[in-house]
């Protein structure tokens, strides 16, 4: 069975999607944008999805229907592009003075070069014999010549800290493990620790005796991240009266702009279709569905289980790089209204020099 392509705007999009799901619809290419919705259905189900959504955009064209005033400037473009990629356009210097890098190479003359006519080793070969570097690194990216060069540091400029600094907290948590091969914990297991505190100091004792040490080690924390779901009871939903005003007219190419209705409140359902083959002209066509706002339960103050699902997946996402160690949720109900608390608790290392 033929599809249709549909894009959807208004109230409610996911949980007008679900219903069309719970009726035993098949939807299929399901993406959600931040104001709208676009899915694919079977043809036959137009009528339903023109019931279920307001500001509905049809997507569907039939294949035979592609502009040749639109196929040739992608052609033109991609042929363009493809060209242009051939050769150099930019050049970029990191690590050392740009500037003198540029003139000491003479990488300007470069520009406007074709790609394959560019010797990386021959301009790393003249970095290497006109500055006082240690590391040079000449290649292509895309269109760009990347030039990455890290200076050589003075004998006087290297300094041994090693010896006498402590390990400090990066981070606020509770302890939960300490690692130390040298130096002194100065935490403990449990212990709540705050950013910038010392953890693992430069001292041993030894038989009573302290003695100084390097502070080798590492130390690790529970933290937690928290986020709250909150549903109403009853929510207001838009009911149509059986009311509706139509007005169509002819658009050149694409317009935003919508015309006004004689209702306060309503439902606005855009139909466009395509006229002819060769100019992009429209019939537009707009339909206002009176309606009317009606208190009724909210299913997601029961069925609320996915939200905190997505809840759980924000919280991951903000502790990326940690390590998850238990997760749950508490729910609180203070009149109309329900609180539903979703906790994260993960493991992070908040100081350690052990590599």
């Amino acid at each position: 069975m033929k599809r249709k392509s549909y894009k959807v705007s208004g109230l409610n999009l996911i949980r007008k999607l679900l219903r069309l799901i719970k009726d035993g619809h098949r939807l299929y290419h399901v993406v959600k944008g931040d104001s709208d919705l676009s899915f694919q259905t079977d043809e036959s189900l137009d009528s339903e999805v023109k019931k279920t959504f307001s500001h509905i955009f049809d997507k569907s064209t039939p294949s035979h229907q592609i502009r040749l005033s639109i196929v040739i400037p992608i052609i033109i473009c991609t042929i363009v592009l493809v060209v242009a990629s051939l050769f150099v356009y930019d050049i970029e210097v990191y690590g050392y003075d740009a500037s003198i890098v540029k003139e000491v190479v003479g990488v300007e003359n470069y520009k406007g070069v074709y790609k394959g006519n560019v010797d990386t080793q021959a301009i790393e070969d003249s970095i290497y014999h006109a500055l006082k570097v240690s590391v040079v690194d000449v290649r292509m990216i895309g269109t760009k010549l990347r030039i990455t060069c890290k200076a050589q540091l003075d004998d006087e400029e290297i300094l041994d800290i090693s010896k006498d600094t402590p390990l400090y907290s990066n981070g606020k948590g509770v302890v939960s493990r300490v690692v130390v091969l040298a130096g002194t914990p100065l935490v403990k297991v449990g212990e709540v620790v705050g950013e910038g505190e010392v953890l693992i100091d430069t001292y041993q004792l030894v038989n009573g005796i302290r003695e100084d040490s390097q502070a080798i080690g590492a130390v690790y924390a529970k933290v937690y991240h928290t986020t709250r779901v909150v549903l109403t009871k009853y929510e207001l939903v838009p009911v149509r009266t059986g009311e509706v005003e139509e007005f169509s007219t002819l658009r050149i190419g694409y317009d935003t702009a919508v015309p006004p209705s004689s209702y306060d409140n309503y439902e606005l359902v855009k139909v466009i279709l395509p006229i002819g083959d060769l100019l992009p002209i429209y019939k537009v066509t707009y339909y206002y569905y009176a309606t009317t706002y009606t208190s009724t339960p909210n299913p997601r103050y029961e069925d609320y289980h996915d939200l905190v699902t997505i809840a759980y997946q924000q919280l991951e996402e903000e502790s990326e790089g940690e390590m998850i160690l238990n997760r749950w949720y508490i729910v609180s109900d203070v009149g109309d209204y329900r609180y539903v608390d979703v906790y994260l608790e993960c493991e992070k290392q908040i100081c350690s020099n052990l590599g």
